[in-house]
């Protein structure tokens, strides 16, 4: 009777080729996840102009000022303190006040490193 089992060094070069493949794959999906952390920071840069608009605020001369009037830094989603620092996932960096609008600078990761995102940039 043929036994028809697996040996061990097929299961070894099993598990070898496994960890090759997700050793490539894993720096790639964390790019993917940063990339969207970024979009999340997008989001809230835009949705804190639109309060700024929708609010008609002209008084404001620094974004600590803007964010204690914000009624939920929570629903920005992007673990902002009431400085106007935020850290998501890898991503991290400030809000600031440019021009009467909310820019954000990302410090982290490197590939992002002193990325401006917002209406002042140019």
């Amino acid at each position: 009777m043929k036994n028809k089992a697996f040996s061990l060094i097929e299961m070894i070069a099993v598990m070898a080729i496994i960890a090759i493949i997700s050793s490539l794959a894993v720096p790639k999906i964390s790019r993917y996840i940063d990339e969207a952390n970024k979009t999340k920071v997008i989001a809230a840069v835009l949705e804190l102009n639109n309060y700024i608009l929708l609010e008609d605020i002209d008084k404001i001369s620094n974004v600590s000022d803007l964010l204690k009037n914000f009624d939920n830094l929570d629903s920005l989603k992007i673990n902002l303190n009431i400085n106007g620092e935020f850290k998501i996932g890898n991503v991290k960096g400030e809000m600031f006040l440019q021009d009467k609008y909310v820019n954000a600078k990302i410090f982290e990761p490197d590939y992002y490193s002193n990325l401006i995102i917002g209406p002042s940039v140019k």
